[in-house]
């Protein structure tokens, strides 16, 4: 079909790409790209420290989620609150200043829930995930 998939070097460095075209054994052509580097991606991450899967907060009671960033600089984060299926807490949302500490109010709804904090390192967002955790009724 004259399209192929190259799969680029997993060793970072200037590489040359150089097609030959053969039939029968007989080299019909052969031509060569320019040059291209292949590099290595810093990509930005959030880790979730506290809540843990072992942790128990009561319900509609006040408490601290930590977390850290690594490989860029984010000013801000979001706090996503879902439940252990994955879906989404409506309401469960906060926007704060990325100083890796956020007070919030846990849901009044005793279950299973997991925080999901995502930072935009400018060009890149990244999130981290909580251990899953447990709301118990007050």
């Amino acid at each position: 079909s004259g399209i192929t998939t190259v799969t680029a070097p997993a060793n970072p460095g200037t590489y040359r790409l150089r097609l030959t075209v053969s039939q029968n054994g007989s080299v019909l052509a052969t031509t060569e790209s320019g040059q291209f580097s292949v590099f290595t991606l810093n990509v930005p991450t959030v880790s979730v420290s506290v809540p843990t899967t072992a942790t128990s907060w009561p319900a509609g009671s006040s408490q601290t989620v930590y977390w850290s960033t690594a490989g860029g600089i984010a000013t801000n984060v979001i706090i996503f609150l879902k439940t252990a299926t994955g879906v989404y807490v409506n309401n469960g949302q906060w926007a704060v200043p990325n100083t890796s500490s956020a007070n919030l109010i846990m849901p009044t709804t005793p279950g299973q829930y997991q925080f999901e904090i995502s930072a935009n390192f400018g060009s890149i967002t990244n999130s981290g995930l909580s251990g899953i955790f447990t709301v118990t009724a007050p």
